[in-house]
Parts: C-alpha cells; structure tokens; sequence
C-alpha cells in the first residue's frame, strides 16, 4: 500500500496532534525536539505512524514533513460545530474537569493554509512544525469566550470520571492534558491570519449568528 501510494511522491506531509509530544511538565513549553508520547493508546498509534512514515520514505528518497495540529482546529462546521458552538449557545455543554489545563487552538482557515505553505515549500520545508496559534490558554477560558460572543451563561463542569464515560477515556485524557506549545518555527514561514482564539472566534460566531436568522 505504502509503495503503491508514494510511487511518484516527493514530499510527503504526515498530519499528527500536538498531543504526540510527552508533556511531563505543564510549566514547560513544547517544541518540536520533545520526546514523542506512548501514554494514550491513540497518542501512540500517532507516534507508530509517524515513524513508519518517516523511515519508509527515508529509504525512498522522499522528503518527509510531519505537522502537528492541536486537538482543537475551530470553524463554522464540522465536530467543532456540533460539539461546542451549538451546545455552549444552547445551555447543554460542560467543560470536562476544572478547566484550568492549557489547550492550544488554530482557526481552520489557518490550518488548512499552513499545509498549502509547506507543500509549497517542498524539499525545502523543515521536517518537523507545530501548527498551533500562539496564545494556548486555560479551556475554560476559551470555552467562556465563546459564551460571551453568544451572551449566554458560562458552561458548567462535569467531573472527568462521567466525561470519560460519556464521551471516551483517551479524547478526555487527550483533551485535558495541559500543554503549552510554541509555534516559532511555524512563524518564519508563516503570518497567522488569527494569531488568537480570540480573533478568530468572533468571525465564526457573528456567522452562525446570521445564518439562523
């Protein structure tokens, strides 16, 4: 499958999550030198995929880039959407444990324009780039911007014991592991069109505002 697929492959950019990297220390900012994680089982399927990737296109002669997103990519659609636009409007989100743990977040449009920049780069681009924004911030804080944008009451918690039932060990494990990372390297090839959720969540709720109208 893999010799089939990279016949005529040049670069090949592997997507991968932030929460790849092993986060021992929450004080500590993560860059792309940090030792990959083996802690959540889908954290290291990621991993495996990544270095079957990287030493299979070594022996190929092909230039290998892997990108490392955060576990929140915001939009107007899709999961993030459902999940959390519609459910902070409507009263019935709850942010999973205390909230206080650092998440780090990208608008969509940046994440869908920062892949285009690296394959534009081609040979050239670096093997490694974290393709976060560059303010991680508390989750509960984000989640009660978002609440503010709608005007409507900040969520409420749920203990992580009833998250993890209702939803799944490893995406609360993923989603509350708080984690700070740097996008320096991202930077020198690429200016964020929303360098902040902040920024980005304005648009996106002014939009789904005036689509229920």
């Amino acid at each position: 499958m893999f010799d089939a697929i990279c016949n005529r492959t040049r670069h090949l950019i592997y997507v991968s999550g932030v929460s790849a990297f092993d986060t021992d220390n929450e004080e500590r900012v993560v860059n792309e030198e940090f030792p990959r994680s083996a802690e959540i089982e889908y954290i290291k399927m990621r991993v495996e995929a990544e270095n079957f990737l990287k030493q299979n296109c070594g022996h190929k002669g092909i230039d290998f880039t892997v990108v490392h997103f955060p576990e929140i990519v915001y939009g107007n659609g899709g999961s993030f959407r459902s999940i959390f636009l519609e459910r902070i409007k409507h009263g019935s989100f709850r942010i999973p444990g205390s909230g206080d743990y650092y998440t780090n977040f990208v608008h969509l449009n940046d994440a869908i324009n920062i892949l285009i920049a690296i394959a534009a780069l081609g040979e050239k681009a670096n093997k490694s780039y974290i393709a976060t924004d560059s303010f991680p911030a508390p989750f509960k804080d984000f989640v009660n911007y978002i609440a503010d944008q709608f005007k409507v009451k900040h969520p409420g918690s749920v203990p992580l014991i009833l998250a993890r039932a209702a939803v799944g060990s490893d995406i609360i494990r993923m989603l509350t592991r708080s984690t700070k990372a740097s996008n320096a390297k991202l930077r020198k090839i690429y200016d964020f069109q929303y360098p902040s959720y902040k920024e980005g969540i304005p648009d996106i709720v002014a939009q789904l505002n005036s689509t229920q109208k």
